[in-house]
């Protein structure tokens, strides 16, 4: 996929249809996010009363690990379900498509049981805790169930039926999980401890990711069904390795302010940063929305060659980001304090000078576009990875120097910094590699991105 082949080209009539498209899933992806955040904000406020502050922490450090673990496990084969079986239901590559998802789910199954083994036997020579052990044998298994989950759930985006391949995992697993945690703090005596809330944790994985293979057989296209599937194998690896990397360099560039904090100043500084950059993320949650919907029509279209209906598509998603976001960044920066104060109580107070910062780059963030998302759909995951990595090396040496002399101040101007810069180095690929401009400002002169400008 390193050039889109010549195509006809757009008329109005497909690039609205394009557009009606894209904001009816996106309204559906922002629906679905809604509902997920605020299903998992109660299901944390019971576990948080009922564990304690102790037993919470192993309930989220247990499932924060398996998470952090998934990405290594999934091997890239999420996104590359959604760019490539986009790609080839466009060319009626049938087999290709086929063979994709049979090798993709097999990969991930076994490296990602392998990586559950390694955690069972770590756990069970090196934790001598016992409530730690139980949360952590129990939570092994959610590694594959994720794995597994995330993939089928790609291509059924990659099938372009983006809100049922959400579905499963914003949805109906922490509705299931909120629902098993209520019930059994009503029914059981003893009430809830670390293990049994991972338990239900898994619980809640495993309807989700059978859910998830029913909705992945009810998409299935019949043309793939009744043919032989073909292997890429070569370009598949390549292709998910890229994509491995970039997960990991988000990673780090999104945890690594929360953990330097609590490294060199306190674990109150790591708090009151991380709430910081959790609200400031709230003003690019229509991103999210806009990003899901817009993959797998990316692929599409450039695969076909249909450049400038995706520069209008592109151009539109990022307007309508960046309207959502405007309101609220204006609103989260004057009123920080006061928001802060009353969502999380009055000791975040020192976060504010933070929250602002970070408010501010995320705006940029959203005005940018969907620009990682451009570069991965159209197989430029180098570019990304690149870029990303150059915004974490960023803010990494940047912590080091501000954190130590300006506590939470200077994490949140290293991340602000890292997100400004990797944002423009990859608007910038965008318009070198594929002659598309991701912000909302639609196309530039040509000499603000010459080599030399």
């Amino acid at each position: 996929m390193d050039g889109p082949p010549s195509g006809s080209p757009s008329t109005a009539s497909t690039e609205g249809g394009l557009v009606s498209a894209l904001l009816r899933g996106a309204a559906g992806s922002l629906a679905l996010n809604l509902l997920n955040t605020g299903m998992t904000f109660l299901a944390t406020v019971v576990l948080a009363r009922v564990l304690g502050v102790s037993g919470y922490g192993v309930f989220a450090f247990v499932v924060a690990l398996g998470l952090v673990l998934a990405v290594p496990a999934v091997l890239g084969f999420d996104r590359l379900s959604i760019r490539d079986v986009a790609a080839y239901a466009a060319l009626s590559s049938w087999r290709a498509m086929r063979g994709l998802v049979i090798s993709a789910n097999v990969v991930v199954l076994a490296i990602s049981s392998l990586v559950a083994v390694g955690v069972v036997g770590i756990t069970v020579v090196t934790v001598s805790d016992p409530i730690l052990r139980d949360s952590l044998l129990v939570g092994s298994v959610a590694i594959p169930l994720m794995a597994v989950s995330r993939v089928d759930q790609g291509v059924i985006m990659g099938l372009h039926h983006v809100v049922r391949g959400q579905a499963p995992d914003l949805a109906l697993r922490p509705t299931v999980l909120l629902l098993m945690i209520v019930g059994a703090v009503a029914l059981l005596p003893a009430g809830l401890d670390p293990a049994l809330a991972i338990a239900l944790h898994v619980a809640s994985l495993a309807i989700a990711t059978g859910a998830t293979l029913v909705l992945l057989r009810r998409s299935w296209p019949r043309e793939a069904s009744s043919v032989a599937p073909s292997y890429e194998t070569r370009a598949w690896f390549r292709s998910s390795l890229s994509l491995t990397l970039l997960s990991g360099v988000m990673i780090v560039n999104a945890q690594s302010g929360t953990v330097m904090s609590g490294l060199l100043r306190s674990q109150e500084d790591a708090g009151l940063f991380s709430v910081a950059s959790r609200g400031a993320m709230l003003i690019a949650f229509g991103l999210g929305a806009v990003n899901a919907t817009l993959q797998p029509t990316v692929a599409r279209l450039w695969t076909l060659g249909r450049l400038e209906e995706l520069q209008h598509l592109v151009t539109v998603s990022a307007r309508a980001v960046l309207l959502f976001a405007l309101p609220v960044s204006v609103i989260f920066i004057l009123f920080s304090e006061p928001i802060l104060t009353t969502a999380f109580g009055s000791g975040y107070a020192p976060a504010a000078p933070a929250f602002v910062i970070l408010c501010a780059a995320q705006l940029l963030n959203a005005g940018i576009g969907s620009v990682g998302a451009l570069l991965v759909m159209t197989g430029h995951q180098r570019d990304a990875a690149a870029g990303i990595a150059t915004g974490a090396a960023l803010n990494v040496a940047l912590g080091l120097v501000l954190i130590p002399m300006a506590g939470v101040v200077g994490a949140a101007v290293a991340a602000a910094i890292s997100i400004v810069t990797w944002n423009i180095l990859l608007a910038v690929a965008a318009v070198r590699r594929l002659g598309i401009h991701s912000t909302a400002l639609g196309r530039l002169p040509a000499r603000l991105y010459s080599r030399h400008g």
